[in-house]
Formats: structure tokens, sequence, C-alpha cells
């Protein structure tokens, strides 16, 4: 019959430590034949003395992880397991996508920010305020996160714009400010 296997971090964890403690419980001896987190290949990072029980301590950066495990046992049953969860050790990292450069080419474009770990984010124009005061993004709550349709810069106005945001996880309160201009 095939091996089973236990994994932790498990299943939607939040780890909020960069140093994560990584553990493969099978029920029986196997052979690892693939170990990847986000399909980078760790296999010799793990430790056993018997062949069912793998162990490694990871530095991993905060964002979204998969653990994806191949392995077979000595009669070559394969059991392919996985395990998503999230690093979130540090506050959200927040960056601008587009415009490129915040430098729109039309007076209606789109606002793309991306955070490093599932967020809220929220923006305001020129003014800085607290998160409850700012406005929604037309799209949020993962990593990415979209303004459809921004024209708050009138139409033959070319100097430079504040475009504060503020974004919220697990950890609280990011903030960034971009240049933005057309």
């Amino acid at each position: 019959s095939k091996p089973s296997l236990e994994i932790s971090p498990q299943n939607g964890a939040v780890i909020n430590e960069s140093l994560v403690k990584i553990k493969l419980a099978f029920d029986k001896e196997v052979n690892l034949d693939t170990v990847k987190i986000n399909k980078e290949e760790i296999k010799d990072l793990l430790s056993t003395i018997d062949n069912k029980a793998f162990t490694a301590a990871i530095n991993l950066s905060d964002g979204n992880k998969n653990l994806e495990v191949t392995a077979s046992d000595f009669a070559k049953n394969r059991l392919v397991s996985s395990s998503s969860f999230v690093v979130d050790a540090n506050p959200a990292v927040i960056s601008l996508v587009s415009p490129k450069f915040g430098t729109a080419q039309k007076y209606t474009f789109d606002v793309s920010v991306e955070t490093d770990n599932d967020a809220s984010c929220k923006f305001s124009f020129d003014n800085n305020f607290e998160f409850e005061f700012m406005e929604p993004f037309t799209a949020t709550g993962s990593t990415a996160h979209t303004i459809a349709g921004f024209k708050k810069i009138a139409s033959g106005d070319t100097s430079i714009h504040k475009l504060n945001i503020r974004c919220k996880d697990h950890r609280g309160f990011s903030f960034k400010s971009f240049d933005i201009s057309v």
C-alpha cells in the first residue's frame, strides 16, 4: 500500500518567523524523490535517521509557499502530497507594478500594486490619511491590488503627485508612498 504522509507546516498555516521548521512524517520507510518549495528543490536540506521522519529548518522569505513532496516506499508505491502555507514574518512589502516607474501614458489608467503577503490595501491621493479614512482598491485581499480607471490627475496636469498606500495583514499595517504623474 502507498505510504501516508503528514506535512508540517500544515495546509493553511501562517508562520510568523523566517526560520521555518519543515517536518515530513511517513508511516513507513521511503525514498524522497523530490521535495520542493515553490518549485525549488530542497530535498538535500532535509535530514533523517530512519527514512520515515525528515526534518529541516529553512530561512524563507515572506509570501505564499507551496511545499510539494514526491516519495516512494521500497515496494515502489509512489506518493505525491503538498501543503500550502504562508510565511509572514515581516510587515507587508508594497511595490508599484503599474504605471511603470509611476508615469502613466493617459489621464485615466489602472494602478496595480503588489504585496509579498495577502493583505487588504487602501489608498489616498496627495493627502496621507489613516487606513480607515482611505479609499478602497477596486480589487484587494490577495497579493495583487488594483485601482481600475484611476483618474484623479486632472487633464493637462504634468506635476508629480503622491499616491499613499496602506496595507493591513496578519502583522498589522504597512505604508508606502509612490510618486505618480502623467
